[in-house]
């Protein structure tokens, strides 16, 4: 059981626990009440992390009450203060370690195999190897989602710090270009905690500045340890290179088109990068399964892609908390609802048309709309000259 109640370091905990032991049940509980309605529910739990400071209550006064039940759970507190006087209160409740916010992924993996029993303090739950589709439908029934990324990023951000100003610079637009990262900056960037809703945070560069950079590395540390994350069956490598080109290739046509209207398309360009989360969402759940002993065929694949990647990809919107304008935008790439006006979600269409070849009446109606007098394959070749 996992009681934290801030939003990026919550789901990082929750990765680092099934990294450890990826058939445990995990239990997410954002503040004390609800942690103890999960104790008594499950009849107490065998490790339990628990912040310190929450919104009804404090880590050691839960911590008092669970110690009062006389379940032997390893108990962890999680701080951002590592002041003597608070150690020595945590101890005093019986905590079997402390660790300090921020803190190394891998840091924490270790303290957590130090003080959970060997012998198995975790119990696993049944995990059976279904057949693809039927594993796919339990996870999105049951799990989180993550789309791939690579852990050398993740662990290029834990080390930023040490970075000259040139490498972090470097490092930082790169992280503009990750689906994995701009998905959920931008849906913590227009969360409560950080946005009181009079502006719409619409690009990395205005999300990063709003969370901070921490939340960010706590982002990427925890996309890169979701099981499957790391892709390595030859042909889910080939279908993200083939999505991330595509994605790309809208952000390209975009900047084309920002550059005809003389208009910004930050936003645009940035939603472009989350029009295949479907697709790379299912490429991880099949990673996932192949690393638990399943045998993956192209077709099954194909199959899959084509047919679950539309309600994936809008579950794993409303997971990271993307905000309906965006949404909206990002779908505008498929289909422009009637009656719309906005301009950026024409200009979502229109991309989307263009990339797609689908000249005729609907993108010519498109484009006088807005008064761009270039020819698609104009634009395209504008695109193309780009490149990456």
């Amino acid at each position: 059981m996992i009681v934290e109640d801030d939003q990026s370091i919550a789901p990082l905990l929750v990765q680092l626990v099934r990294r450890l032991w990826p058939q445990a049940a995990v239990e997410h509980c954002v503040d004390g009440r609800s942690a103890l309605d999960a104790w008594r529910r499950h009849g107490g739990a065998d490790l339990v992390l628990l912040d310190w400071g929450l919104p009804d209550t404090t880590g050691t006064a839960l911590l008092k009450t669970i110690r009062a039940t006389g379940h032997k759970a390893v108990c962890v507190m999680v701080s951002g203060h590592a002041d003597r006087d608070r150690i020595i209160e945590a101890r005093r409740f019986q905590a079997d370690a402390y660790i300090v916010k921020p803190f190394r992924a891998a840091e924490v993996m270790a303290r957590l195999r130090e003080v959970v029993d060997a012998s198995g303090a975790v119990t696993a739950a049944n995990d059976d190897l279904d057949a693809l589709p039927e594993f796919v439908t339990r996870m999105l029934e049951h799990e989180s989602l993550g789309v791939p990324l690579d852990p050398a990023l993740a662990e290029a951000l834990e080390g930023m710090a040490e970075l000259d100003a040139e490498a972090r610079l470097k490092l930082m637009r790169r992280c503009q270009f990750e689906p994995a990262l701009v998905g959920p900056l931008l849906g913590l960037a227009n969360s409560s905690p950080y946005n009181d809703g009079s502006v719409l945070i619409e690009t990395p560069a205005r999300a990063l500045e709003r969370v901070g950079s921490t939340v960010l590395v706590n982002i990427a540390v925890t996309a890169a340890l979701h099981s499957g994350s790391a892709l390595g069956a030859e042909v889910l490598v080939a279908h993200e290179r083939r999505l991330r080109q595509e994605a790309l290739a809208l952000v390209r046509l975009l900047s084309v088109l920002g550059r005809v209207l003389r208009v910004d398309v930050a936003g645009c360009r940035a939603a472009a990068l989350l029009t295949r989360l479907g697709e790379l969402a299912l490429l991880v759940l099949q990673q996932r399964w192949v690393d638990l002993g399943g045998r993956l065929d192209p077709s099954a694949c194909e199959r899959l892609l084509a047919g679950r990647a539309a309600e994936t990809g809008h579950q794993l919107k409303v997971q990271w908390g993307i905000p309906t304008a965006l949404q909206m935008r990002i779908g505008a790439v498929y289909q422009l609802p009637s009656g719309t006006v906005h301009r950026d979600a024409i200009l979502m269409r229109i991309a989307g048309l263009v990339h797609g070849e689908r000249d005729g009446d609907e993108l010519n109606r498109l484009l006088s709309r807005l008064g761009i007098e270039q020819s698609p394959q104009w634009l395209r070749a504008q695109a193309a000259e780009l490149g990456d």
